[in-house]
């Protein structure tokens, strides 16, 4: 559990009723557990869930938990993070602030 600036108004007469004050959080959820609420930051990937388990489907993967999953994002976007890091390095190499697909393929070839 996780402290957030936000507020959670539950109304005595309407115990469903929660009204969630966002600041400049992605996204938050609330989860009722026995009368509490426990509030916690959803992490808003670079790559999209569903299409990341199909991959792995059609790559053989007949079952595939959330925690795999999550896991190859979390690896995929520290790649990608690595990988335009290197491409921009190139590209200032070369006097640019663009990265190309060339750069692109260099930095490919260098991790």
């Amino acid at each position: 559990m996780i402290d957030l600036p936000i507020n959670l108004n539950i109304s005595k007469s309407n115990y469903y009723n929660i009204e969630l004050k966002f600041y400049n959080l992605s996204l938050i959820k609330a989860i009722k557990i026995k009368k509490n609420y426990i509030v916690e930051e959803i992490k808003m990937g670079a790559f999209a869930w569903s299409p990341l388990r199909s991959l792995m489907k059609e790559a053989g993967a007949e079952i595939v938990s959330r925690a795999a999953v999550d896991k190859l994002m979390d690896y995929l976007e520290q790649y990608a993070k690595e990988l335009t890091q290197a491409a921009l390095d190139v590209a200032k190499h070369s006097g640019r602030k663009k990265i190309t697909k060339g750069d692109m393929r260099i930095a490919i070839d260098l991790i």
